[in-house]
């Protein structure tokens, strides 16, 4: 099994090679249509792996339906991020919520430093000429959100589960309610 670093490592490439390949499909589904095809090909995958069973509490099913709702909005709203802002600046912004939970989990003051220099950066980032769109910057910020707020709830989700069948059920029931919200929607949002 991989260490902890390189799971992580492997996440951030795949979403962000992911991205890279998958907005090329936004003339033809859009960026919610993007979402569900990708939460669609996690769930086949993730439940095919780790074949999660379905006899959990009530707090764990919630844990595994914030963990959910999380990753969906996360999905979504990096990708209508990435409909109106370039690829490099959604990542950079939408990085600051993971970015701000380590930062507040750090008690050493080289570590408080690094962070007034990389917030020094995104703002850099953000005010500088490239007139990116303050909706495309938005829903980058809702996504970094949403991805401190999924590091968050997956911690606890662990303790109950602690191998990927809660991930595996989160994604899936996303996968399935992104399938219905894009059938209302005609699979362009």
């Amino acid at each position: 099994m991989l260490p902890a670093p390189g799971l992580v490592l492997g996440g951030i490439v795949g979403l962000q090679c992911g991205a890279a390949l998958t907005t090329r499909l936004f003339p033809a589904v859009g960026p919610g249509g993007v979402v569900t095809l990708r939460l669609f090909i996690a769930a086949v995958v993730l439940v095919a792996a780790w074949r999660p069973g379905l006899r959990w509490d009530r707090g764990t099913w919630a844990l595994v339906a914030g963990a959910g709702t999380l990753i969906a909005i996360h999905h979504l709203s990096y990708y209508e991020a990435l409909d109106r802002i370039p690829l490099g600046a959604a990542a950079t912004v939408e990085f600051s919520g993971p970015f701000l939970i380590a930062a507040a989990g750090s008690r050493r003051a080289t570590d408080a430093l690094w962070t007034c220099l990389a917030a020094a950066g995104v703002l850099l980032l953000t005010g500088s000429g490239s007139r990116l769109s303050a909706a495309g910057l938005g829903f980058a910020t809702l996504a970094g959100c949403c991805w401190g707020g999924y590091i968050l709830v997956a911690k606890r989700l662990a303790h109950h589960v602690p191998d990927g069948r809660g991930l595996a059920l989160a994604v899936a029931w996303v996968a399935l309610a992104s399938i219905g919200a894009s059938r209302g929607t005609g699979g362009r949002s």
